[in-house]
């Protein structure tokens, strides 16, 4: 509203694709988690968000509050597929726990693994904010915690301008 002459386009991309599209000029910022290579970019921590497993309430595990990685050996799950950094945090807590890690279903989004799981469908691990609106079985996740920093990203090459720099003052 602040400035009525400037178009706002929001895209649901991948980390790599954020990262990508800014160093390519094509996206003049980024919400996403700390990038693997973060010196090339100006990065503002924005806050930081935990993994939960999430059941149907029906599941087994419906009833649990707190879950080691070790609970979870060998049980399938709905989850991210690897393209995104989603999947690999949660492939890294599996291998730090020396627990095998079983894929039943794979999606490209976090809404759509919940939504699996909501349906009856194998457990999934996704951010707690991703379930703060449905009354779901939400499990802490706990030995190794899973969680990742929300970054503000922009491009140390970009040239400045006014509404990059105020939208990014907003957010």
């Amino acid at each position: 509203a602040s400035f009525p002459l400037v178009a706002v386009r929001v895209e649901n991309l991948s980390a790599d694709d954020i990262e990508s599209g800014l160093m390519e000029g094509t996206i003049d910022l980024g919400i996403t988690f700390t990038p693997e290579n973060p010196i090339q970019f100006n990065v503002e921590p924005i806050g930081e968000e935990q993994f939960v497993l999430v059941v149907s309430n029906s599941h087994r595990l419906a009833s649990r509050k707190r879950i080691r990685i070790l609970d979870l050996a060998d049980e399938p799950l709905c989850l991210m597929t690897t393209d995104f950094c989603t999947r690999r945090l949660i492939n890294a807590a599996f291998a730090e726990a020396g627990v095998n890690l079983a894929v039943a279903v794979e999606m490209t989004s976090i809404e759509s693994c919940r939504n699996v799981t909501l349906a009856g469908g194998p457990p999934t691990i996704i951010p707690q904010l991703a379930v703060m609106s449905v009354k779901v079985p939400c499990i802490r996740i706990e030995q190794p915690v899973i969680k990742r920093t929300l970054c503000l990203l922009s491009s140390k090459t970009q040239t400045k301008l006014r509404c990059r720099e105020e939208f990014a003052t907003l957010v």
